[in-house]
């Protein structure tokens, strides 16, 4: 049935499975290149807008602080000319700006510095000689206008800042001082952030100086490469790392109110990794449909080639029972399957009656073997009875003879009754004695016969003279010349579903290994008589039982000789056809 299998419904779906698989790797290849360019082409849309917009949040937050410059000078300007305080007037810019001005500053034109946290300054001048606002100051342009410093780290902040610088005139246009508006960076980026929502592409600013004012990375790259790029780099530019890691670059120059360069940075090494997870994500789901679509084909296929299955099935499952093949029913279909097991139903019926005739031949044969076997057993038992009568007659015991008679008669009758070729093992014993009587006519009371059968046994059936040839067998080859008087010991026994039987001389014995072949040695081997009623008893037997019962034979020379006798429990002639048929 597997042949069958393998040979058909297998070999379609396994072709068919395979080119899935090939389709499927192209498939997924080929769509990764394009899925590649598509990405590309999307990545480049969205960075253009990414970075407009982060641009116009850089001009709404400088908008804001160039306003809050131009505040803190007309409020400074007069705040001076009125005597007022300068240090709180900044203060109060600072708390009214507070989302972007974190520190705000005045030097006046003779280099003294007010602040928004004038005690915070005062502190760091007399420990560390703070002149930062100073210095910012001195960059500011002469005619008024609002300048952008370089980013620096903030003492006063702790953090990076940028400043907005603006010269300070009082009404007759001469500088009284410079206004100096400090802001962190961070809160730039969390003002840029904020606007960009959901997306969050990792970004740099870079001031028109070429520093790094902001970063804001969601990958691994490197800040200080990316400015070097920033300098000289197109408008889109491709790099690796020096962990050979790919990036693609975006750059966008200033907008209406700032000159700083926008880079977003695209992991092209990360966007391969994800393109091959999504690849795999679509290789699984192709395969899971592919494994779908072969289930139904499998079904299909299977709708067709199940009535063939089902009659290779039929087919390997007869067994030979009884002489008979099992029984088959043809399958009832109107096409060539049925054709096929209608058929196939025809040729098991005259096989049957092909095995039914061999078994009637076999059941002959073996029925003429067993009598030929019994055939050549008589001659020789009447060949050795008619000696002891001629024995008896010379030496002229004629009174002996009649008796001697009736126990051959009896035995010739038990041999040729065509009742059964079982009898019970009580009767099989009987014969036994009388067969003893008659050979102690001949050779003299020499010898005895001890017989030790459990009643329990006594009923058994055995086949006819099963264990005269064997006692017979003692006498001409055991105790001819033997100087002690010579025994004969027949027990049985029951050992499971067999029956034992134990016959055991006190004779010449004979060689070990000679004893273990007789009962497989012909008669016509040299050994004469000797092996003729031991081979024909074995044969007898397992032509009757089987090859598992029959004659073992152990012997010590000058001890004895011990022959076992292995046969199935029967308790009635019946169970002998049972055994044959099982």
């Amino acid at each position: 049935m597997n042949n069958f299998r393998m040979g058909l419904m297998a070999k379609i779906l396994l072709t068919i499975f395979l080119l899935g698989v090939v389709l499927t790797v192209l498939y997924v290849s080929i769509q990764s290149e394009m899925f590649l360019r598509v990405l590309h082409n999307q990545q480049k849309a969205e960075f253009e807008t990414v970075a407009e917009r982060v641009s116009a949040s850089i001009d709404w937050v400088f908008q804001e602080m160039e306003a809050a410059t131009l505040q803190c000078s007309l409020l400074i300007q007069m705040a001076v000319e009125d005597s007022g305080d300068v240090a709180g007037t900044l203060e109060t810019l600072q708390h009214q700006y507070y989302e972007w001005v974190r520190r705000a500053y005045f030097v006046d034109a003779q280099g003294e510095i007010y602040s928004s946290h004038q005690v915070e300054l005062d502190v760091l001048e007399k420990t560390l000689r703070y002149d930062l606002p100073a210095r910012l100051a001195q960059s500011a342009p002469k005619n008024g206008a609002i300048a952008i410093s370089d980013v620096y780290r903030s003492s006063m902040i702790t953090a990076d800042a940028v400043a907005f610088t603006r010269r300070v005139f009082d009404g007759a246009r001469n500088p009284i001082g410079t206004v100096v508006l400090e802001m962190e960076l961070e809160t730039l980026g969390a003002r840029i952030l904020s606007a960009l929502g959901a997306t969050q592409p990792s970004l740099m600013l870079v001031t028109d100086s070429g520093t790094l004012a902001y970063w804001h990375s969601s990958g691994s790259v490197l800040p200080d490469t990316l400015t070097a790029i920033a300098q000289s780099a197109p408008q889109w530019s491709d790099y690796a790392d020096g962990q050979g890691v790919h990036y693609r670059v975006y750059r966008r120059d200033g907008g209406r109110h700032n000159d700083w360069s926008v880079l977003i940075v695209l992991n092209e090494s990360n966007l391969r990794a994800s393109l091959w997870e999504l690849a795999q994500q679509t290789s699984l789901v192709s395969v899971v449909l592919f494994l779908l679509a072969l289930f139904l084909l499998a079904a299909i296929v299977g709708r067709y080639i199940r009535p063939i299955r089902r009659l290779a099935d039929q087919m390997n499952a007869m067994q030979l029972q009884a002489d008979r093949l099992t029984e088959y029913t043809p399958l009832a279909r109107r096409d060539e399957i049925g054709d096929l097991s209608r058929s196939f139903a025809a040729m098991l019926n005259r096989i049957n009656l092909l095995l039914l005739r061999e078994s009637e031949i076999r059941q002959k044969r073996h029925e003429a073997e067993i009598k030929a076997l019994q055939y050549q057993l008589r001659p020789h038992f009447l060949y050795n009875t008619l000696n002891a009568f001629s024995a008896l007659a010379l030496r002229g015991e004629v009174a002996a003879i009649p008796p001697a008679v009736s126990a051959l008669i009896h035995m010739l009758a038990t041999s040729t009754d065509k009742t059964g070729a079982l009898i019970p093992l009580a009767e099989e014993c009987r014969c036994c004695e009388e067969f003893v009587r008659l050979l102690q006519l001949r050779y003299g009371d020499t010898f005895d016969l001890l017989l030790r059968i459990p009643e329990a046994l006594s009923s058994l059936f055995v086949p006819k003279l099963i264990l005269q040839p064997i006692i017979e067998n003692s006498v001409f080859h055991g105790f001819l010349g033997l100087k002690r008087r010579g025994l004969i010991e027949v027990k049985a026994e029951r050992c499971k579903e067999d029956l034992i039987i134990v016959v055991m001389d006190n004779g010449h014995g004979m060689p070990p290994e000679k004893a273990a072949s007789l009962p497989e040695t012909p008669p016509d081997s040299g050994d004469g008589l000797r092996s003729t009623g031991l081979y024909n008893t074995h044969s007898r037997i397992r032509l009757y039982f089987g090859e598992t019962y029959g004659l073992s034979i152990s012997s010590v020379l000058q001890v004895g000789t011990q022959i076992v006798l292995r046969l199935p429990v029967l308790a009635n002639i019946q169970e002998l056809e049972e055994k044959k048929s099982s």
